[in-house]
């Protein structure tokens, strides 16, 4: 909130909520993946399981503040849908 002294440093283009709801989106994405194979993300993962991390996809988030990118993480499956956004939802 430091350096905030205006409506459009918080709510603004490139303000903090922005920022914010980038941040959270990213996180949450992330542990869906983790919750789906069953293991954190720098750890390791047993040798019975094939399905593992592969990187991210980049996606662009619509909503009635603007559109941002986010990274989608992927599984080498591509079994992995994210339930927090599906393809065309807006936020």
């Amino acid at each position: 909130m430091k350096g905030c002294e205006r409506p459009e440093g918080l709510l603004g283009d490139g303000g903090l909520m922005k920022d914010l709801k980038k941040a959270s989106t990213q996180r949450l994405l992330g542990a869906g993946l983790t919750e789906r194979l069953g293991c954190e993300r720098d750890a390791e993962t047993p040798s019975v399981q094939a399905n593992r991390r592969n990187g991210t996809s980049r996606k662009t988030l619509k909503g009635e503040d603007g559109s941002f990118a986010n990274e989608v993480p992927r599984d080498r499956d591509g079994s992995f849908e994210p339930g927090l956004i599906a393809k065309g939802c807006r936020i």
